[in-house]
């Protein structure tokens, strides 16, 4: 379920747009006639998203997007507006606005459209946010652990890693499996990324080059993740 602050000083368009996002039962919406009234809402609760008119008395749309993003609330923001000019659109993505949607023609394919871009946009963020959370763990792990890319290259490893193999924290950033084992260079990676891709967890041994130049042997454990449009691969290194 999907919860949205939807904001707007017309009472028939808060009602229309209510009642279009929860037809499928996948959207539930609370409303505000003024973006004022929105800020004290959003003290007593967290939403997945907001969608926010522009021009609004007291504070407009374009305030109240300021307000949220200064306050440190990352929440995704749509501005659905009748407002035409270029400026509005470009100030909105500039201070934050995740998508910006004119109101204007057929209402069905407008709403179409927002139901489109609020996924869009709540899906990217969950991902972060869950992403976010695998780093931490992985960071916190009491055994060897790292992220890979799609492609085979090292985001991130964590300290214990680190000190098996005697690098720095950005010693192994961008390096690929291969620097590490040559027995992963070029058709071999792609073969092992494809597996890997098809099964969605690997396990199998390996002998990682140490920055001193020896060689440490791993049984590594390798699971792949998709996090919206990011692909990442979490590697457990057990030292053998």
């Amino acid at each position: 379920m999907i919860t949205v602050l939807f904001v707007d000083d017309e009472p028939a368009l808060l009602d229309l747009s209510r009642i279009f996002l929860e037809r499928t039962g996948e959207v539930k919406v609370d409303t505000c006639g003024t973006a004022i009234e929105a800020l004290k809402q959003l003290t007593g609760r967290r939403y997945d998203a907001i969608i926010s008119d522009y021009d609004m008395p007291g504070m407009d749309g374009l305030d109240f997007l300021k307000k949220i993003r200064n306050s440190g609330d990352t929440t995704p923001f749509i501005m659905f507006t009748g407002k035409g000019q270029e400026q509005v659109m470009m100030e909105s993505l500039r201070n934050g606005a995740d998508f910006y949607i004119q109101k204007e023609g057929s209402p069905k394919p407008q709403f179409a459209q927002l139901v489109h871009y609020l996924k869009i946009a709540v899906v990217q963020r969950r991902a972060l946010e869950d992403l976010t959370i695998a780093q931490y763990a992985l960071e916190k792990s009491p055994v060897s652990a790292f992220i890979m890319d799609g492609f085979g290259r090292i985001l991130q490893s964590n300290e214990h890693f680190r000190n098996c193999l005697g690098y720095g924290p950005e010693q192994l950033r961008l390096n690929g499996l291969s620097d590490l084992d040559p027995c992963f260079e070029g058709e071999a990676l792609a073969r092992f990324l494809d597996r890997l891709k098809e099964e969605r967890h690997v396990e199998c041994s390996v002998s990682f080059r140490s920055r001193a130049g020896g060689q440490v042997p791993f049984l590594i454990r390798c699971t792949i993740k998709e996090f919206g449009d990011k692909t990442v691969i979490f590697v457990y290194a057990q030292e053998v």
